[in-house]
Parts: structure tokens; C-alpha cells; sequence
């Protein structure tokens, strides 16, 4: 990454903040979404079935490679609203799923990162995905599941 994104700086300013939205059983949704969709977002979620276990109704197994994961509650626009850190263009969350580097922005970004070992050594740039594109996606995954 060649920006002047400051990494450390929001892991320090946000992580007080992250640990409270993990403990939000509206994390469960995203979860499925994250869990799916992003890489190794699967053996991230696995690793951290005890800890989601303790704070979200949700079940998480790898049986046979399939994320099973039950107990969703909605993912909504006013609860995202409400617990989101804003850091401009950048919207920016880490597949290990350590609450100082889970980050929601509803912004509009203009890019977005995806840190893969959540201490920012291996970030790759996705396509960009606006909020009504990942409700939609974590809607239709909840659905199916």
C-alpha cells in the first residue's frame, strides 16, 4: 500500500470501539457475508468460533468445508450507521477478525483494502463494493444458508 493511510493509527484510535461492535449480535450477518465472500475469511471465522460463540447466537463448523453458521440477525443501514468508523475514502477490515482491525464504513470509498494477516503486511486492493452491495450479498447468502 503507497497511501498515506494510517494503518497503526486507526487500529489505536478504533480499537475500543471494535471491541464493542464485535460484541453486537448484528455481527453475526456480516460474519456470513465475510465469512464467504472474502479470502480465507472461512479459516478466519473458524479460528474464532469460541470467541463469536461467547458474544453472537451463531454456530460456525468447517465440517467438510462448509460454513454452516446459524442465528443470523438483519444487517441494517441504522445499525451500521451507528457503529461505524469513518476514515474517508478508505474502507478497510482485516481477515483475521481481531476487533482492532474489523472496520464497517458506509462511506463511499474510493478504494478498498482487504489486510489478509490483519497487521498490515499483506493488504490487497478489491474491487470497490458499496453499502447497498453488501447488504444485498449478506442478505442473499443469509437466505440460502
Amino acid at each position: 500500500m503507497t497511501d498515506n493511510f494510517d494503518y497503526e493509527g486507526y487500529r489505536r484510535t478504533h480499537r475500543a470501539q471494535l471491541q464493542e461492535k464485535f460484541r453486537s449480535p448484528d455481527f453475526a450477518a456480516f460474519a456470513a457475508y465475510y465469512g464467504a465472500k472474502v479470502p480465507n475469511g472461512l479459516k478466519s471465522l473458524y479460528e474464532c468460533k469460541d470467541l463469536l460463540a461467547q458474544v453472537t447466537p451463531v454456530e460456525i463448523t468447517d465440517a467438510r468445508g462448509i460454513l454452516e453458521i446459524r442465528g443470523f440477525f438483519p444487517l441494517t443501514q441504522e445499525w451500521i450507521q451507528a457503529n461505524s468508523c469513518y476514515h474517508g475514502k478508505y474502507f478497510c477490515f482485516g481477515s483475521g477478525l481481531e476487533v482492532e482491525s474489523f472496520l464497517i464504513s458506509i462511506s463511499r470509498p474510493e478504494r478498498i483494502f482487504v489486510d489478509h494477516n490483519s497487521d498490515g503486511t499483506d493488504i490487497e486492493e478489491i474491487p470497490q463494493m458499496s453499502f447497498e452491495k453488501i447488504l444485498n450479498q449478506t442478505m442473499k447468502l443469509c437466505q440460502q444458508l
